[in-house]
């Protein structure tokens, strides 16, 4: 798949605005080559902190989609808390509420099926992430990631 491709090239960018361009849209497609990518690319020790942080929110958008989050807040950590870090098909979940998206956007657009457990194993890849000797940056965005549970809507898929 082209986005896994885009996304794997990204190990050694630093610039956030190629980064943003280069992996932004894989927030709209499910597919199980980018999860593995994005793994791969976060758990990187010589990839860039800000290419570690863009796969780690491409991480985010493979269990729950449709959060607009620029890579900028990847450094920030989180600013919501379970049960508000949760999407839906109508709107997202982010902060004190409900956004409303009027219409409904119609993502994800489903690719390669993901692995049984595939919300298990990358949540456990980004619990080994946030206590590894990782810079702080990458720790905290494993941390920030960890709080989006998997949306209802992909139903394990």
């Amino acid at each position: 798949m082209l986005l896994a491709a885009l996304l794997d090239t990204t190990r050694h960018v630093a610039d956030t605005s190629v980064l943003e361009a280069r992996t932004w849209l894989t927030q709209y497609v499910h597919d199980e080559r980018i999860l593995e990518v994005a793994m791969s690319v976060a758990k990187d020790s010589q990839a860039t902190v800000p290419a570690r942080l863009a796969a780690i929110r491409s991480l985010i958008w493979t269990k729950s989609p449709g959060h607009m989050l620029p890579i900028e807040k990847m450094y920030a950590g989180p600013t919501c808390f379970p049960p508000t870090c949760r999407s839906s098909y109508e709107g997202h979940f982010y902060g004190p509420g409900m956004v409303a998206i009027d219409p409904p956007t119609p993502w994800p657009v489903f690719g390669k099926p993901m692995h049984a457990q595939y919300v298990m194993r990358l949540d456990s890849a980004l619990q080994e992430l946030a206590a590894l000797r990782a810079p702080v940056e990458v720790q905290r965005a494993a941390e920030f990631a960890l709080r989006f549970p998997a949306a209802p809507q992909l139903n394990g898929r």
